[in-house]
């Protein structure tokens, strides 16, 4: 609101002409209104009557759209979509998804509605005759997302700001017909719990308690937070322009959370006031709370030299010793030592582990394939087979570097094995279940060729990987390419290597200017003091930049009838890949060599 008169620039995708293709917030507001509209069809046939009241954002403002909203109430609609509100006590408004008659949503959803519920009148809803009907209207908000529901149905911590929202719309509601619903809805994409797993979107609701003191998870009243939330938006309107982030921040909320995601179109501006002012929830295991508990005791900035976990009231059977690590990295007198000796920018001086652990990680195999995946999730829905959830979830990139016995292959050895190269990349045609397959099927091919060539087993060869993500799009995880391609498999024989979790975390391993143990934080760390040459250029900024020029190379190619390869932004994505490998490798090498 007052960050560009404040001097901060935009993310450079934010609003771009054209669009950048790394912007996934686009697809993802497209989808959502495409996925509103779909529910609304499906809904729609199975009740007497329905109207829509707003058919733009523009119309949430309306006097005369919420007229129309409590005009429709009193006639006794059955469904109400896109209901426009207001709350002249918190000067509150929007425009709710669904807003359903109680009796019929307990028709339409078996189960998510109490009976005694259900038949609730609304008094202020009353016929000429002053006899209220046997129903009220329940807020259901639609939401293009897989809802975490408890056994009972409720809805995550996850969701506490879609809890909210709903709240918010509850209250105005309850205005209107005079009565509080006792809960509100979401109705996803599907749903997921610990007990099971949702077919679609018409299988469950979640459910928002509206007089509960909290949902799941929670510990903080959520229509407390609610409420501050609403303040606190007033107050950035009328006082926001006379607060500054820099060089300190002037209110306590004007600290960024590093931790939290979804912070377009200025995750560059908050890096830039996390960056300058040292923030402290950068360090692992530092949230919110904790960061201002330490700047009540006095504590400002991450690199202060007598910072401890204990300080920071960090504790934990892992936590504090990677923080402490990662502190001890990147101490103020580390700048000194690393001046003068490069190599002691990474941290402890010598890696030793149980032996059988040691010998995991220090020891090469005779074939180690450092593999970095792109893939794509489930979001280009086009939404034809609603209610069930569809959409591509790909494997549309496999980029795999050779290793031997720990050193790069000579050009005979590659020549041996039939490739150009000792890196090998392939991305998917389109974005399908065959386009996925000639990948898999492709990367197989060329690990077993090197195999052959060396004249080795499958039990000498292992794939090295940087966090579990890999091991779980393959195999571990619900609709991984193991499902989606019952006939394709790795051998059993072949080694995993996570090199994130069996070597960095273990240790752990700390690098002067990573605050963290991402490979992008290690590997540029060790890059700036000269102990890797790999280092990241433009293009995407991390995964789901790549998934998003995924899903626009797709629609592109489905207009041309080429490949996604054509596209010049997703020759960068393959760029982002290959440093991801070589990356990985260098960062394993390094310590092997030097630690």
């Amino acid at each position: 609101m007052h960050g560009e008169a404040k001097g901060f620039i935009k993310d450079a995708e934010v609003d771009a002409e054209p669009p950048s293709p790394y912007d996934l917030r686009r697809l993802l507001f497209a989808k959502g209104n495409a996925f509103e509209e779909g529910i609304f069809q499906l809904i729609e046939p199975k009740v007497n009557s329905w109207v829509k009241i707003a058919n733009g954002w523009e119309e949430t403002r309306s006097l005369e759209a919420a007229q129309r909203t409590f005009e429709a109430m009193r006639s006794g609609v059955e469904l109400i979509e896109q209901a426009v509100v207001r709350n002249p006590e918190d000067q509150t408004y929007g425009a709710i998804d669904l807003l359903a008659r109680s009796d019929v949503l307990a028709k339409l959803f078996p189960g998510s509605v109490d009976a005694g519920e259900a038949a609730h009148p609304a008094p202020a809803l009353a016929s000429d005759d002053g006899v209220p009907s046997p129903w009220h209207y329940v807020v259901v908000d639609v939401k293009f997302s897989t809802l975490d529901l408890s056994v009972n149905g409720l809805v995550s911590s996850s969701h506490r700001h879609y809890a909210g929202q709903v709240l918010v719309y509850t209250a105005a509601v309850a205005r209107l017909q005079g009565y509080c619903a006792a809960e509100a809805y979401l109705l996803g994409r599907t749903w997921t719990s610990t007990k099971g797993r949702g077919r679609g979107a018409l299988d469950r609701l979640g459910r928002v308690l509206v007089e509960r003191e909290e949902t799941r998870d929670a510990a903080t009243p959520l229509a407390i937070e609610v409420g501050r939330a609403i303040e606190w938006i007033r107050s950035v309107r009328h006082d926001g322009a006379n607060w500054d982030a820099l060089p300190r921040p002037t209110r306590p909320e004007l600290y960024p959370n590093t931790g939290a995601g979804e912070d377009q179109p200025w995750s560059g501006a908050k890096k830039k006031i996390a960056d300058t002012i040292g923030e402290l929830t950068v360090l692992p295991g530092v949230n919110p709370d904790l960061r201002d508990a330490a700047i009540a005791r006095g504590i400002l900035r991450r690199d202060e030299p007598n910072l401890s976990p204990e300080l920071l009231g960090v504790t934990g059977d892992t936590r504090p010793k990677r923080l402490a690590l990662v502190l001890a990295a990147n101490h103020p007198d580390q700048v000194v030592r690393i001046n003068a000796h490069p190599g002691t920018a990474v941290i402890p001086e010598r890696i030793e582990l149980q032996p059988d652990l040691e010998r995991h990680w220090r020891t090469p195999w005779r074939l180690e394939f450092c593999v970095d995946f792109e893939n794509t999730q489930n979001l280009d829905d086009d939404f034809s087979r609603l209610p069930e959830v569809g959409g591509s979830v790909c494997i549309f990139q496999v980029g795999c570097l050779v290793q031997i016995d720990g050193r790069v292959p000579t050009a005979a050895e590659c020549a041996a094995a039939g490739v150009s190269s000792e890196f090998g990349q392939w991305t998917a045609r389109r974005l399908s279940l065959a386009g996925e397959r000639e990948v898999l099927d492709a990367w197989r091919a060329f690990m077993d060729a090197w195999r052959n060539s060396l004249h080795a087993q499958w039990s000498d060869a292992r794939i090295m990987h940087w966090s579990p993500a890999e091991p779980n799009l393959l195999k571990n995880s619900y609709n991984c390419a193991a499902d989606r391609h019952p006939d394709w498999s790795l051998p059993d024989e072949l080694g995993w290597f996570d090199a994130l979790d069996e070597l960095v975390h273990r240790v752990p391993v700390g690098v002067y200017g990573a605050w963290g143990f991402g490979l992008k934080q290690i590997a540029k760390g060790m890059h700036k003091a000269g102990l890797i040459k790999t280092v990241w250029g433009d293009g995407p900024a991390d995964g789901l930049g790549a998934m998003a020029a995924a899903y626009e190379a797709e629609r592109r190619a489905a207009l041309s009838g080429g490949s996604m390869s054509d596209f010049d932004f997703m020759r960068a994505v393959a760029e982002y890949n290959q440093v991801d490998c070589r990356a990985m490798s260098e960062v394993v090498s390094w310590l092997r060599a030097n630690r």
